[in-house]
């Protein structure tokens, strides 16, 4: 409205000239022509002396945690700054308790220093706080939208879901649980045999390590014998950045989630990690259960699909009684590895993460799974706790 109404000043000013002429109608004329001129240049310079800074406490942070934030906008200069705004990046993150409308005016030498708190929806690496920053003139004829000169970077670590009762377990587990501690239950022998990763340290044979030239870990009489194999295939899945992002980051909560609930129990775990790099090892103590997190929290999902030649390995080196599959699709090749488990007697559910699932897909899986489906942007609760 106001580039309008300026628009119609010059032409009506240029009217008054060429009907009159005269040195009144010609200052006008001039002053109107001028008045867009000094804005843009008024506003291009704001745009380049404007300064804005921005903090955080951590870089570091977990899903969900609110972490202290602060910017600070700037004028160090001798002019007003009658227009500034800035925008937040809110698609993975979001600023709390924070007006997004709101726009400043800043007297020459002022300072506003905003503290506020910060919180990351989603794990994974990404830039969070301010996107832009938008600047105006006196009469706001002309917006300059730039990006913010100083990104600030975290690395959000996925959080762990306390699951009280879970529905994916084999009921007769139920019976089984017992607190964290299985060391008690667990007494060395003076046989040993190669360290495997997942291996406590305190159980390494430092002695006959230095003797073999090897890593030895002595073996224990009363070992637990493992009872459900958890196999997490981090594939991706989909293509789109942010989508992408929300879908990994509810792979890796929902196999910690259910990795956490059977450590709590006290029932032996086998865990499977099938992405860029292959991991696979027990979960026994909560030791166990901290080294499977630190590698959830740097997993790279794969581009290629190597589920089923894993799991195949996998079932011939393991024993257990009870299989779940974090998977994100329900492909033939799976299902292969479904229908494979099943017929050597293994309880076999799936834990799909997907946003649809088709009625076709759903009739191609075996009666016999116990499939629980999630959706990428759904609290993982409310399918995998017992109601």
């Amino acid at each position: 409205m106001r580039k309008f109404l300026m628009f119609l000043a010059i032409i009506g000013a240029g009217i008054i000239v060429g009907r009159k002429g005269g040195i009144i109608p010609y200052t006008i004329f001039y002053a109107t022509l001028l008045v867009p001129v000094l804005c843009f240049l008024y506003v291009f310079y704001v745009h380049c002396r404007f300064r804005i800074y921005q903090y955080m406490d951590q870089l570091t942070v977990i899903k969900e945690q609110v972490v202290p934030y602060q910017f600070v906008l700037a004028n160090e200069d001798f002019l007003t700054y009658s227009y500034v705004k800035v925008t937040f990046l809110t698609d993975k993150s979001e600023v709390e308790a924070m007006d997004l409308n709101k726009s400043y005016c800043l007297l020459p030498g002022e300072k506003i220093d905003k503290k506020t708190t910060i919180r990351c929806r989603y794990r994974g690496q990404y830039t969070v706080g301010i996107n832009s920053v938008i600047t105006k003139d006196f009469f706001h004829l002309f917006t300059i939208i730039y990006p913010c000169p100083s990104y600030i970077k975290v690395t959000v670590n996925p959080r762990i879901v306390d699951i009280r009762e879970l529905a994916a377990a084999p009921k007769q587990f139920d019976e089984k649980k017992r607190k964290w501690d299985l060391s008690a239950d667990l007494i060395p022998d003076a046989e040993v045999r190669q360290y495997q990763e997942g291996d406590a340290l305190k159980r390494v044979n430092w002695k006959a390590s230095a003797r073999e030239g090897r890593l030895l870990v002595r073996k224990y009489v009363d070992e637990p014998k493992t009872e459900v194999v958890l196999i997490c295939d981090f594939h991706k899945e989909e293509t789109e950045e942010l989508k992408s992002l929300i879908y990994e980051d509810k792979m890796i909560e929902t196999g910690i989630a259910l990795a956490n609930y059977f450590c709590l129990a006290g029932i032996p775990l086998y865990a499977g990690i099938c992405a860029t790099e292959e991991k696979q090892f027990a979960i026994y103590e909560k030791q166990d259960f901290e080294t499977f997190y630190y590698l959830c929290c740097h997993t790279v999902f794969s581009e290629k699909d190597s589920l089923s030649k894993f799991v195949r390995a996998l079932m011939g080196l393991q024993g257990g009684t009870h299989y779940i599959f974090v998977t994100g699709s329900l492909a033939q090749a799976k299902r292969e590895c479904f229908r494979f488990a099943l017929q050597l007697g293994i309880d076999v559910t799936v834990v799909l993460i997907r946003r649809e699932v088709t009625k076709e897909e759903r009739d191609a899986i075996d009666p016999r799974i116990h499939l629980y489906e999630i959706d990428p942007e759904q609290d993982i609760r409310e399918v995998l706790e017992a109601s």
